[in-house]
């Protein structure tokens, strides 16, 4: 199960503000946190609050947890009488915030779990620009300019090319290259994508070292498939995705399937990525 979304966007702003702040900065907070505790303390001996009963405990921690989970909200998502999909509700408000904001990756037991952009307009935005348009070396993840991502009006790409730095701290992608091992890959075989309207799971096919290529090298190039024109098309680039992989996943795709594409850099040769191919499930 997913844990709830206030908690992942509470570590992501917590996350994001640290690493802002200057030693000052983080002094000063010490100090105000040790004087807010103080002061509450001393609230506490002077005004008592009341107890609460059971019976108020458990109604006020159900609202404080409503929704838990993000699928548990999916029952919450609703359509306007003109049938146009909204926003879900825990992604309004970053919606708001951010126009550029498309949707959310997760995945287990790594650093991964960031809001995603897209401008395809300015297609290298958030390559050093935070969440809130500030600088960044860490930058945000983003969707290649090239995609069609979901809207009130238009459907995905078949396939939705995520970039991400591959950070010495850890940080952004740098955690998807723990999927060159198998036994990574069997522990974690999905990955949450979120759309803004609609919550997603997606399954590993492969995970292989590509990288960029000339422009005059006839060859298939991984960062060019995005929508297929038939099926074969999208048949050959699965069977590529397929033939790079370090290792066989058992899983396949099929014309039809919605597939996401995480790639961040590596160094095994000049202009080298790493590539990891999910598709929707």
């Amino acid at each position: 199960m997913r844990p709830a979304l206030a908690y992942h966007k509470f570590i992501w702003r917590i996350r994001e503000r640290l690493e802002l702040m200057t030693p000052g900065m983080v002094v000063s907070i010490i100090f105000g946190i040790i004087f807010s505790v103080a002061f509450t303390s001393l609230c506490v001996v002077v005004c008592p609050h009341e107890e609460l009963t059971v019976a108020e405990a458990i109604e006020q921690r159900e609202r404080a947890m409503r929704p838990t989970f993000k699928s548990e909200a999916l029952a919450e998502k609703k359509h306007t009488l003109d049938s146009k999909k909204e926003i879900l509700s825990y992604y309004k408000d970053l919606a708001a915030e951010n126009s550029d904001f498309v949707g959310w990756i997760t995945i287990d037991d790594t650093a991964v779990d960031y809001p995603v952009m897209h401008t395809p307009q300015d297609p290298e935005r958030y390559l050093k620009t935070s969440f809130g348009h500030e600088y960044d070396p860490n930058g945000v993840p983003f969707v290649d300019a090239r995609c069609s991502v979901e809207s009130e009006e238009d459907k995905d790409s078949d396939n939705l090319i995520i970039y991400g730095h591959n950070m010495k701290s850890g940080r952004m992608f740098a955690s998807i290259m723990k999927y060159q091992k198998q036994s990574f890959y069997e522990e974690h075989p999905l990955i949450e994508f979120d759309s803004l309207y609609e919550t997603r799971n997606y399954q590993v096919i492969a995970a292989f070292y590509d990288r960029v290529y000339y422009s005059d090298e006839d060859c298939f190039k991984f960062y060019n498939f995005i929508d297929a024109a038939d099926k074969a098309e999208f048949d050959d680039a699965v069977e590529q995705f397929k033939h790079k992989s370090l290792y066989d996943t058992g899983v396949s795709a099929s014309y039809g399937d919605s597939l996401i594409t995480l790639v961040t850099c590596a160094y095994q040769t000049e202009n080298g990525r790493f590539v990891v191919v999910a598709k929707q499930v």
